[in-house]
């Protein structure tokens, strides 16, 4: 109707944009939105690890991994609809934690004040992180929004 009246009046251009109104959501789009928001506030984290010269700050490409997954991969929900923590997610996260850290007992090498190397086998020397007590106070710390420096 628009443009025929303007095609009836010669008009050479036409601004249409007065013709055009927003669609708004449809319920799957809201759906989509209310769930994304879900994972952002899930995945809030403020816990950093200080392994002495590397600190790590557990991001949210750590934290999505720690999103309970259905069998048919749609995220599972409790009864109130929030999403749940992924517990073999997080152990797993602390299992590579020790892999990585982990030094009691274990063969090292170590730089003599000549400059060789020399490996230095198992002992009773270096640090072991306390894997059930980091377990509980990770998740603790996680689902309770601590941050730390």
């Amino acid at each position: 109707m628009f443009v025929k009246k303007a095609l009836l009046h010669e008009e050479m251009s036409v601004d249409v944009s007065s013709c055009y109104s927003d669609a708004g959501y449809s319920w799957e789009m809201l759906k989509v939105l209310l769930l994304w928001d879900k994972i952002s506030e899930f995945q809030e984290c403020g816990i950093v690890y200080d392994m002495g010269d590397k600190k790590i700050p557990i991001s949210k490409e750590i934290t999505s991994k720690w999103i309970l997954l259905n069998e048919d991969g749609t995220f599972a929900l409790d009864e109130k609809g929030n999403l749940q923590l992924d517990e073999a997610a997080i152990e797993a996260f602390v299992d590579e934690l020790c892999q990585t850290y982990n030094t009691y007992d274990t063969a090292r090498e170590f730089q003599t004040t000549r400059g060789d190397i020399i490996l230095i086998e198992k002992g009773s020397y270096g640090t072991r992180i306390n894997k059930e007590a980091e377990l509980t106070y990770l998740k603790e710390a996680f689902l309770n929004k601590v941050t730390e420096e």
